[in-house]
């Protein structure tokens, strides 16, 4: 006897049976809801802690799938430090990780293929494929859009511990007898010359990022479309878009489009009309392509050109198209000479002013750039605030004038 004392074994016992149970008293959508806001193996893990939650996991609407290891894969006997010294054995034991956790996602997938019966709402696999696994992934790909999926976001790019160049190839029936998806984001694989989109209809963002043997009839049939596009490293095959018939691409719909060293000449002499466009971003060579109407609605806009520059026209007739932009990153080669209000040279374009410009931010290029640009943007931007040079050391501090002021680059990209 425990003199003072209010245990009661019958009384605790139900206490703790009640509380190891309390997760599988829940409703299925509020279970649901709560294993779905984390990812999905630690979900698995923490449907182990009883019996009777084993398969709770299987209920997550939610599938977030990351092959990549952490640095929790080094124990205790396994300091980094002799990694650093011998990075052969980095290597191979990052490989031989990889291929254990591909078999750990695969049994989590079979698994929830098995007992998931509702909708999912967003799939997110980060995996490197190769020809044992293709065939699997093509499965739960199947079974993903066949579950009325709204996000898809698949990065199947080659780790670079892996000595593999495979690249997974999209079914070309993939999204033939689905209309649900909203998001789709596509990285590292590669696609057929007959792969369309032209059935998701209620899809309104799409990011596609080196992947290859992309057409130029499904690109130019996404401008058309799409509300959010991101272009990032593609190859597109066949000609230019505006030899589809029109020069001009009409898509009052889009609010974001972002081109990002993007090879061929599929944008030449190209135009788009995207009047309700709030974010812009090029990166890449000076091409000779046009936004036909200044977007009023534009908020931030990024233009940077790696190709040094001469009769520098088409990079001062795509910053004159976003000249009502608020928030403005511009980026050029060091032997860029900066920008002026009027050409130097015969038949430049004069630069319209920048009547709602309030933060500047200008990466790389030489000192010389850089005060000719902000001179010349201060001038024709009565409202701008702040500037900011990255990196910092390309201007002295006794250079740098009243308005300017660190921010973080984030804020701009």
């Amino acid at each position: 006897m425990m003199g003072g004392s209010n245990f009661d074994p019958v009384v605790d016992e139900k206490k703790q049976g009640s509380h190891n149970l309390m997760l599988s008293g829940l409703p299925n959508d509020i279970i649901a809801t709560i294993l779905s806001s984390i990812p999905t193996e630690l979900a698995v893990d923490a449907s182990l802690l009883s019996q009777a939650c084993r398969d709770l996991w299987t209920l997550v609407t939610v599938v977030e799938l990351d092959q990549t290891p952490t640095r929790s894969w080094l124990s205790k006997e396994e300091p980094y430090s002799d990694y650093v010294t011998d990075p052969i054995a980095l290597h191979t034991r990052r490989r031989r990780l990889g291929c254990s956790r591909k078999k750990k996602i695969a049994a989590i997938m079979e698994k929830y293929m098995q007992l998931h019966e509702d909708c999912i709402t967003r799939f997110k696999l980060k995996f490197t494929t190769n020809e044992t696994f293709d065939p699997l992934v093509d499965r739960w790909l199947q079974f993903v859009v066949g579950r009325k999926a709204k996000e898809l976001n698949l990065d199947l790019r080659a780790s670079k511990w892996n000595d593999s160049v495979h690249r997974y190839r999209l079914p070309t029936d993939l999204f033939s007898c689905t209309s649900s998806l909203q998001v789709l984001t596509l990285r590292g694989c590669t696609v057929e010359p007959s792969f369309s989109l032209q059935s998701l209809c209620n899809l309104k963002k799409v990011v596609l990022d080196e992947v290859e043997e992309i057409s130029v009839d499904m690109v130019h049939a996404l401008f058309l479309n799409i509300e959010f596009l991101t272009l990032k490293k593609l190859v597109v095959k066949g000609g230019t878009m505006n030899s589809q018939g029109q020069n001009t691409i009409v898509n009052e719909k889009m609010k974001g489009l972002k081109i990002v060293e993007c090879s061929g000449q599929w944008l030449e002499e190209c135009e788009i009309y995207a009047p309700n466009l709030e974010k812009f971003k090029y990166k890449g060579e000076v091409v000779n392509f046009s936004l036909r109407s200044v977007p009023r609605n534009l908020k931030k806009a990024t233009i940077i050109i790696n190709k040094e520059l001469g009769v520098n026209n088409a990079f001062r007739r795509l910053i004159n198209q976003v000249c009502c932009v608020k928030y403005l990153t511009l980026g050029f080669s060091v032997n860029f000479t900066g920008l002026h209000p009027r050409g130097e040279q015969e038949n430049e374009i004069s630069l319209k002013p920048f009547l709602y410009l309030k933060e500047l931010l200008i990466i790389t290029g030489g000192v010389k750039a850089h005060e000719r640009t902000v001179d010349c943007l201060m001038k024709n931007a009565p409202k701008l605030r702040k500037y900011n040079i990255y990196p910092e050391f390309m201007i002295p501090k006794e250079k740098r004038g009243p308005q300017w002021e660190r921010f973080l680059l984030s804020e701009f990209m």
